[in-house]
Order: structure tokens, then sequence, then C-alpha cells
């Protein structure tokens, strides 16, 4: 007899609501819905192939399968009267929806190709394959474009693209088209999102698109201040390069002024962010550890490939 906490039994026995139950790994959450999926057959009398459960993984659905097999099994063993119920729910064990999402998905299209007005001896392509046809429909589409030779065609190849091809251009429309494909209206959602780009500059810097480009950035700002911070500390202990410290403080000065700058314009902050240098570090020769020198240039040399990365997104 499993002890349930007062957390579990309420979402074993918990119905006519829609649920939610987050837990770490390994805090039984399978065990819990096995003993939900054993309760709703025996107790409400619901036939397991009526039951849809699914899982993220192949693996995670046969072990999903066979729990709930054990289950009713062990169940059947200390049945008193509900033998027949219980066998009946081993024999349709076998028809129930237990699988991944892709999985049921691709059983529902297949039982109503019909509707769906598709050829019935569809199949599932694997990644690669994706990818190619992806490829190969960009291709197309730029090629296409080539021919017509419109202005704004030329335009957004010149913001996108890097020296001589359109390789950056292909990836960043297969990017967006990967990640509309998670919503539930992707073309509706796309429309939405690029008329909110259908405004001045000025009221742009209030939108609040704007606002979220604000708040990653200003977290990746905090991350590149904790880099400069912790080499400035390596740079001002015994042994380690001194000579380094005004360089470093200074760039610690530089990302802080960004900062401040960020929360008052992002325009403005762009433009700064554009025309920002770091100097070089001191080449004087000082009699510091090695390795606290590598491990200072390291974490300044972190906090430049953050402001680095920043700046490209506005640059090109």
């Amino acid at each position: 007899m499993v002890n349930w906490t007062k957390e579990q039994e309420a979402a074993i026995n918990a119905r006519g609501s829609n649920l939610l139950v987050t837990a770490a790994a390994g805090s039984g959450k399978t065990a819990v819905l096995v003993q939900r999926v054993i309760n709703i057959i025996i107790e409400d009398g619901v036939d397991i192939d009526k039951l849809l459960i699914v899982t993220f993984t192949r693996a995670a659905a046969n072990e999903m399968k066979e729990r709930i097999r054990k289950a009713i099994l062990a169940a059947l063993e200390a049945s008193g009267g509900r033998e027949e119920n219980l066998r009946r729910q081993i024999n349709l064990l076998n028809k129930a929806q237990i699988s991944t999402i892709h999985s049921f998905c691709q059983s529902v299209v297949k039982n109503n190709f019909h509707l769906a007005e598709i050829d019935p001896a569809f199949k599932v392509g694997e990644e690669t394959e994706m990818l190619l046809l992806k490829t190969e429909a960009v291709e197309e589409t730029l090629e296409r474009e080539y021919e017509e030779g419109q202005h704004l065609f030329y335009e957004l190849l010149e913001m996108f693209s890097a020296g001589r091809d359109d390789k950056n251009l292909q990836d960043l429309i297969l990017a967006i088209y990967d990640f509309i494909r998670s919503k539930p209206d992707p073309y509706g959602w796309l429309k939405e999102k690029v008329a909110e780009f259908a405004v001045s500059s000025e009221d742009f810097a209030s939108s609040s698109m704007a606002q979220t480009i604000a708040e990653q950035i200003n977290i990746q700002l905090d991350g590149a201040l904790e880099l400069i911070k912790s080499g400035i500390d390596i740079a001002g202990k015994a042994q380690g390069p001194a000579h380094y410290l005004p360089t470093m403080e200074e760039d610690y000065e530089k990302i802080q002024h960004l900062k401040d700058i960020l929360q008052e314009s992002l325009p403005l902050f762009v433009d700064h962010l554009i025309h920002n240098r770091f100097s070089n570090l001191s080449r004087a020769r000082s009699e510091c550890d090695v390795k606290l020198r590598e491990e200072a240039k390291e974490y300044r040399d972190g906090a430049k490939d953050v402001i680095s990365n920043i700046t490209r997104h506005f640059s090109g």
C-alpha cells in the first residue's frame, strides 16, 4: 500500500476540472498518474481505451503502458467482485491511446484523412528530410524574389545577409518558421507581430515589444557586469594582474552607463552601443601569477562577447 502525500492524493482523486501537476524529477509524478488512471477505471467505470495519455517520448509511453498493466494486474489479484471489468481493461490496454503527442496526432490524421484531404498513405518525415524540404522551399522563394527584383527585397538582403550569399537570411526565415509553428495560429501571430512594427520610432520606443527587448538586454548587461566584476576581483588579488584594474574598472563603468541609458530609451541605447569601444588591456610588465592573469582576461573577454552579441543584433 503506497502512502501518498496529501498533494498526491489530491492529484489522484480530483475530478471535473483541468489539473496541472508540477513536481521535481523522481518525485512520483508517473506513479500518481498511473494511480489516477487505475482509479478512473475502477471507481469511475471508464474503459482504458477511452482515455488519452500523452508522454514526451516513445520510451516513456511504453513504460507508462507497462506500469498501468502491472497496476491493473495487481488490482485484479486483490479485487473483490470486479474481475470482469479489470480483465476487460487488460484486453483493451492494447487499444489504449498511450503514446507521444506525435503518434496520437498521426493516428487522428490517418483515421480522418478524408476530412483533412490528404493521401491516406502519408508518412511523417524524418528531421533531416524535413530540413531539406524546408531549405528547398526557402531557396525557391528567394530565387523568385531575385527574379522579381523588388527594392524592398534587396533592402532585406542588405540588412540580414553577410558577404555575397543569402545564407543568413535563409537561416533567419527557417528560425522564424520553426518558432511560429509552436503558436496555435502561426500566421495570425506573425501578422500581429509585424503590425506592432508598423509604428513610428517614437511609438515603438514605448511599445510592449521595445520593453520586452529592453528587459532581455538588461539581463544580458547584468551578466556582463558580473563577468567584469569577477575579473576585477581576480586582478585585485595578491599576485593578481593589478595592471589590468584601470581598464577593467573602465569597462565596468561603460557597461553600467549602457544600462543607465537603456532605462531612458532603447533607441538612445542602441546609438551608444554601436559606438561603444573597449580599451586594450595594459601590456605593462608586471610581476603576477600567470593563471590569475589568464582568468581575469577570460572574464573580461566573456563580458566583451556579451556586448558584441547584443551589438550584432542591431548592426546587422
